[in-house]
């Protein structure tokens, strides 16, 4: 089974960036056996192995009723029950990861023929990112144009890019946003295909904990 903890997590919560009683998480859930890696930073890195089915919407499930716990000297992270109802569909694994880590940066782009020229301006350095993210350069009729974080400042705002890619489809503009951080924390192997057929599919989380650090 590839199940395991991000480094991204363990990172995040020394540099004080993750506040796992209250920050939004979601449960994601994955059309195949999922491979850990614990260098992934996004959600991104697996949501095009992200499954489709009744009742299941793109980016997982909302968690419920978190809470940070210590049992003696062991700190213990757990929450509700996720659940999806009149569900029809087939899993291997799910990835929990944490949408409210990050705030969005902008950037101040010069696009020719469509492409993004020499290395943007940064607008507003956001939050929770790190050196070596590669970023997507979001604007409507743009795709492919990337950069790559090379400084950061505190809680992880960005001071540095270089432009990796210049993309096609892009115009100037003084304000468009880049791929938001949004975190990951942990990834779950099944052990194998579960489903459900118009039904409720759940995952009980151990009463134990679901991530548990000591």
């Amino acid at each position: 089974m590839s199940s395991g903890i991000f480094t991204i997590l363990k990172t995040n919560l020394m540099n004080k960036l993750v506040n796992l009683a209250s920050d939004i998480c979601y449960v994601a859930l994955l059309n195949a056996q999922p491979t850990f890696t614990a260098s992934n930073l996004y959600w991104s890195a697996y949501s095009s192995g992200e499954i489709t089915g009744t009742g299941y919407t793109a980016g997982g499930q909302a968690m419920a009723g978190q809470t940070v716990s210590t049992v003696g000297t062991t700190a213990v992270w757990s929450a509700n029950s996720t659940q999806w109802t009149n569900a029809s569909f087939s899993t291997y694994g799910a990835v929990i990861y944490d949408s409210t880590v990050g705030t969005q940066a902008t950037l101040s782009i010069t696009a020719s023929g469509g492409v993004v020229q020499a290395t943007p301006t940064i607008v507003s350095g956001g939050q929770g990112y790190v050196v070596g993210n590669v970023l997507s350069i979001i604007q409507t009729g743009g795709s492919g144009a990337t950069v790559t974080v090379s400084s950061v400042g505190t809680n992880g705002a960005i001071t540095g890019i270089t432009l990796s890619n210049g993309g096609s489809g892009y115009t100037t503009s003084s304000s468009v946003s880049i791929t938001q951080a949004t975190n990951l924390l942990a990834v779950i192997d099944f052990g194998g295909a579960l489903s459900v057929a118009t039904g409720t599919f759940a995952i009980i989380w151990s009463t134990n904990g679901i991530i548990i650090l000591s």
